[in-house]
């Protein structure tokens, strides 16, 4: 497969590094789509419209939204559509009428719900004509509801009370026992009468022509909406790829080697973190990787390639972005090398942005700086050991003015030699940056120099800016680290400091 080939890996980092523009370009076209539409509402004003209301009074408070419902049926509408002689269907007229059910305390104990029938018209008469002619309606064909099932109801009751005759006639003949059941069992009859026959409904307040307009309504195109954002995602889209071929990231592995001609010794995927760049805990070193496995055959790599250059003393550089990975990059080389065979010491040379003792839940109060600024320190009294036997660190210490000073002087000379004199391997944590003073000095004190890029962020032409920059130093370049983002949140595992 090509190397400049995206995989899925590649556009969910591009979504990761671009979300930002790809909201901003989705937000955008929705807000052009909007500024449209109203542009376009200004341009055609609608007519006017005007708003009347007849109110309505329900007896039984759980009838008013039957009611309310009923007043845009197509049987009201239609009798409204009648009366006025309109030139409408029910659905057409539906449009203008609107209910609003409103509640009314009238006193303790005691509720009434009120029924609004609100109409609009670009007349201010003909709205209060629909408004009083649907409420009309609305009351007529309750009135015959009422009716049919009062019809219904008496006839029901007249057969039940029939049934309680011929069942009195079977009490002991006591007459005014029977009367006293059959006053008892009609009274219980009449009172399941009403609660079957429909609420009454009575208009108390009739429309009147409204003297103000309605605001003018500003519609919005859900449609054109839609279609903003469409067009605002898709450039948004458009605008990531020219920025991706003008950056020109690196790719891939394959895509680095190809371009600058250097060793590829491994990739590796650091997983997501927390807050700050190691996250709020201070997991193993492995354990911030998504495969130990390809980790080892990455360190195993560097161990070869420093052996084959016979170098002592091993800088490791960030470029851009992946500088805030290299701390934690140099940890989990660094463990796995002390597994073999040799020694390892480890070096924060960070001077401004300390990161190694946090990794690793060590103390600074004494480090590289110590030693730097007092000659009669050894190296020896201030290396740290860690859980790894052969790993031994040399912290940044408390931090000072003027690093760079510091990294100059005769002492730093002197502090190099100690500390390769302690162990096989010494590797250096080196400030970000290659064009940086601060790292330029520190790999001028190394043997070689290993390159950490990210995938998808570190420019190509700031890997060859940074090899140009290293190339006034004595140190050699072995190769490179491609470090891929994760997704995957890092364990809850911790050392006591």
């Amino acid at each position: 497969m090509n190397d400049d080939t995206l995989d899925l890996h590649d556009y969910l980092m591009l979504g990761l590094n671009w979300w930002w523009l790809l909201v901003l370009g989705v937000a955008a076209g929705a807000g052009m789509a909007l500024a449209c539409n109203f542009v376009q509402a200004a341009s055609t004003p609608a007519a006017p419209q005007y708003r009347a209301s007849a109110t309505m009074v329900v007896a039984e408070p759980g009838w008013v939204a039957n009611y309310a419902e009923m007043a845009v049926s197509d049987t009201v509408l239609s009798g409204a559509i009648r009366d006025l002689g309109l030139a409408a269907t029910p659905e057409q007229l539906a449009s203008q009428v609107f209910t609003i059910v409103v509640r009314v305390n009238s006193g303790p104990g005691s509720e009434s719900r009120l029924l609004r029938i609100e109409a609009t018209a670009p007349n201010p008469q003909q709205a209060a004509n629909v408004a009083n002619a649907v409420a009309k309606n609305l009351k007529a064909h309750v009135d015959v509801l009422q009716g049919t099932l009062r019809a219904a109801a008496e006839e029901k009751l007249a057969v039940k009370l029939e049934a309680l005759r011929n069942s009195a006639e079977l009490l002991p003949s006591n007459p005014a026992m029977k009367a006293e059941f059959m006053d008892r069992a009609t009274i219980e009859m009449l009172r399941a009468l009403d609660e079957d026959i429909v609420s009454q409904l009575t208009i108390i307040e009739v429309a009147r022509p409204p003297a103000e307009l309605l605001p003018a309504p500003r519609p919005v195109n859900k449609g054109n909406v839609a279609l903003g954002m469409v067009v605002g995602a898709i450039f948004a889209v458009a605008s990531v790829v020219a920025l991706e071929h003008w950056r020109k990231p690196v790719r891939s592995a394959g895509h680095l080697e190809r371009n600058l001609q250097l060793l590829n010794l491994g990739t590796v995927t650091i997983r997501g973190m927390g807050k700050g760049p190691y996250g709020n805990q201070r997991p193993e070193a492995a354990q911030l990787f998504q495969s130990e496995q390809r980790m080892e055959r990455t360190a195993t790599a560097v161990g070869l390639a420093a052996r084959a250059a016979e170098a002592r003393v091993l800088a490791v550089l960030g470029l851009d972005s992946a500088g805030k990975d290299v701390g934690v990059l140099s940890v989990a080389l660094a463990s796995v090398l002390a597994k073999g065979s040799q020694d390892v010491v480890l070096v924060d040379a960070n001077l401004r942005q300390p990161t190694l003792h946090g990794c690793l839940g060590l103390k600074n109060e004494i480090g590289l700086t110590t030693t730097l600024t007092n000659a009669t320190m050894c190296v020896s009294d201030v290396l740290q050991g860690t859980s790894t036997p052969r790993l031994k660190v040399l912290t940044a210490g408390p931090l000072v003015e003027d690093p760079l000073d510091l990294l100059r002087s005769p002492r730093m000379a002197g502090v190099m030699e100690e500390l390769k004199n302690s162990a096989g391997l010494v590797l250096v944590n080196v400030p970000p940056d290659s064009e940086s003073a601060d790292a330029l000095v520190v790999a001028d004190y190394s043997d070689a120099v290993v390159v950490a890029a990210r995938e998808g962020r570190t420019r190509i032409a700031l890997v060859q800016d940074g090899l140009d920059a290293l190339s006034r130093t004595k140190a050699k370049v072995l190769g490179f680290i491609l470090v891929r983002q994760g997704f995957s949140m890092v364990p809850s595992l911790a050392r006591g400091a």
